[in-house]
């Protein structure tokens, strides 16, 4: 098939975005433009930025919130929603669908965030910042409870057999709008609406794949017309193969993959443009010399790689589970060291935690030389890690 001149211009561009690594690069110098900006003579410019309000009406409810609540509570809403419609697929059919394939990856996630937890705690303990946790102090029930019932009309739908992503937008926008006023982060609506997503085609691969060659046939077989346009006939069955497509995949994965570029490129560099515009001064590393800077580094660095290795060594020790295929010890040392970069989530939290602009600063400190050690550490020990299997197995 020939390619159009806008093909060809595009093609560059659908080649880097669909590269599994091209959303952290771009995440990479969103934090860099970032650091660079908040320490220019503009940086009075980045802060009004992110602090100007914008008000929103949304069904009778005026929300007015800065652009950076906007991007945190909002945007973010929608990466987490995708969060949740990985692991709903995970859980249906992936890594996570089985308690045999699902055991090793969640003891691991739950020793990296004990570990973590505990030994910032050892550094906070009887301190006004003990209480880093994203937890809200005050709730209101009654959004809550209405939220509830946009919920259950969502499971109601998906039992029903409703595949309309509109539907599921629509009332999950109203729930998220109701977690917004409620005192609940407002991102838990994404990650609730996108477990009532529709994730079973309507027919089968056979099905599917017997009535695609059915209408085929007839395709190739139906009246011609003269000239580049197809005839009456053929139109018809072309709408039909359509709905057939339409019926073999998931609403789930649709939608999936229409979000995905978007949290990749834009939402997410988009987050950490917003919040990792950390002031750097003479005595950066003097000032890393409190509980919470330590604290978070520690627990980044030391206690990510203490709770994911050693909570995965117990487990296949006691025979609960076996390392991966192709898998050894050296690799997950390496990504026990790498998890400690977790840059994005841990500036979220950060702004969950805490409402002293101090602290928000020492927890930002505390992550960013966290996120550069082990993203360096866990890079050689992989390296080295590939290197030497490429010479045995060579």
């Amino acid at each position: 098939m020939e390619k159009s001149p806008i093909d060809k211009l595009l093609r560059p561009v659908h080649r880097f975005i669909h590269q599994e690594f091209t959303g952290g690069i771009v995440l990479f110098v969103s934090v860099i433009i970032a650091l660079v900006w908040a320490n220019s003579t503009w940086a009075d410019l980045y802060h009004k930025i992110w602090d100007t309000h914008l008000r929103i009406d949304l069904a009778g409810i005026g929300l007015d919130k800065s652009l950076h609540v906007w991007i945190s509570d909002g945007l973010m809403a929608i990466f987490f929603f995708v969060i949740g419609l990985e692991l709903k697929r995970e859980f249906m059919a992936g890594e996570l669908s089985t308690v045999k394939k699902a055991i090793l990856p969640m003891i691991a996630a739950l020793g990296g965030m004990v570990v973590p937890a505990l030994i910032y705690t050892l550094f906070n303990v009887n301190l006004a910042s003990a209480g880093g946790w994203g937890i809200t102090a005050h709730v209101a029930i009654a959004p809550l409870l209405i939220a509830l019932i946009l919920l259950s009309l969502l499971v109601v739908g998906n039992y029903l057999g409703i595949r309309k992503p509109t539907f599921y937008l629509v009332i999950g926008i109203g729930v998220w709008a109701c977690f917004l006023v409620s005192g609940v982060h407002a991102t838990i609506a994404g990650i609730l609406v996108a477990f009532t997503i529709p994730a079973r085609p309507k027919i089968d691969e056979e099905e599917y794949v017997s009535n695609l060659r059915e209408n085929a046939q007839v395709f190739e077989n139906a009246m011609r017309q003269d000239g580049a346009l197809i005839s009456t006939e053929q139109y018809h069955i072309l709408e039909k193969v359509k709905q057939l497509s339409l019926d073999a995949e998931t609403p789930l994965q649709k939608i999936e993959n229409a979000l995905h570029p978007w949290v990749a490129f834009v939402i997410m560099p988009l987050f950490a443009l917003a919040n990792a515009g950390l002031h750097f001064t003479s005595s950066f590393f003097i000032s890393l010399l409190n509980p919470v800077s330590i604290g978070v580094l520690s627990g980044l660095v030391t206690g990510k790689f203490i709770g994911i290795f050693v909570f995965t060594w117990l487990t296949v020790r006691f025979k609960f589970a076996q390392l991966p295929l192709q898998a050894d010890w050296r690799h997950v040392l390496g990504v026990s060291l790498l998890a400690g970069v977790g840059f994005t989530m841990s500036l979220f939290i950060t702004e969950l935690a805490f409402s002293d602009d101090a602290m928000i600063d020492n927890a930002k400190s505390g992550i960013l030389l966290a996120s550069v050690v082990s993203g360096i550490v866990g890079l050689l020990v992989l390296n080295k890690t590939r290197r030497l299997n490429k010479a045995i197995f060579n």
